[in-house]
């Protein structure tokens, strides 16, 4: 019976060791991971709204903001969704000019964990850039629409998909 109260102890003596460790560890890497999600974001924005040099937070309940150029002039908005794909969350970040047309589509997200090689492929360009001068509702093209989805993750084209049109929406107020 000591031997096993001995053991018990040790144990409880390294799992708290290893414990605060881990606890240091994360107060330590908390900000830095923090901020790079937030130049991600910034970098995601920069990219379906290139003609903008900053950006305004002008709808806090659903997060779109507004591109502005060098001049103060508004060129856009743009919005960060995320959505359930095949693996996991995709976030998807839209940007509609100041025409109501898309201007760009970024697909990733550092939760992003879609199938190599098949759902992955949501974020290569020849996909993303088929919504950029769209103006209205987006369906991949099995679906009735114009939008060809990756072959074998149809699951993952259709959440990106869905994605940009309930965020071309929000972005345009209803517009179609």
């Amino acid at each position: 019976m000591r031997e096993i109260a001995k053991l018990g102890l040790k144990l409880l003596i390294i799992a708290a060791v290893a414990g605060l460790a881990l606890g240091l560890v994360n107060a330590i890497t908390e900000e830095p991971i923090a901020e790079q999600a937030r130049l991600a974001q910034i970098a995601s924005r920069q990219e379906v709204l290139p003609e903008a040099v900053d950006f305004r937070l002008i709808d806090e309940e659903n997060g779109v903001y507004e591109g502005v150029d060098a001049n103060g002039t508004v060129v856009g908005k743009c919005i960060t969704l995320t959505v359930s794909g095949y693996a996991g969350e995709i976030e998807v970040t839209v940007g509609v000019n100041s025409d109501s047309v898309i201007s760009g589509v970024s697909v990733g997200g550092s939760n992003f964990q879609e199938t190599a090689g098949l759902g992955a492929r949501v974020k290569e360009a020849w996909f993303t850039d088929q919504f950029k001068g769209m103006a209205g509702d987006m369906a991949i093209s099995k679906d009735g629409g114009t939008v060809d989805s990756v072959a074998s993750a149809s699951i993952s084209s259709r959440a990106v998909t869905n994605a940009v049109d309930r965020a071309f929406k929000i972005l345009t107020g209803g517009q179609n």
